[in-house]
């Protein structure tokens, strides 16, 4: 069986869409309640591709995974 990360390549492309407005209560409670489920890494990912999002927009533009994993310091095995 392959591992789905095997089947990404850094080139491949991704958009981020946003279901309605995160107001920095919402960041609060993400970072001080879910940071110690889900952990660091997913944390600055979730916040990450958050920041693609212009302010006025819901969906973000384009980009290609090698510049997240890049900015996250993460191999793409890792990323999975």
């Amino acid at each position: 069986m392959t591992e789905f990360w095997m089947e990404l390549r850094p080139v491949d492309g991704y958009l981020v869409k946003a279901d309605g407005v995160i107001t920095e209560f919402d960041r609060k409670v993400i970072t001080k309640l879910y940071q110690p489920l889900m952990g660091a890494a997913s944390l600055s990912l979730y916040l990450s591709l958050l920041e693609e999002i212009e302010e006025t927009r819901l969906w973000s533009k384009e980009k290609p995974h090698s510049q997240l994993l890049s900015a996250l310091g993460l191999s793409l095995k890792a990323f999975f």
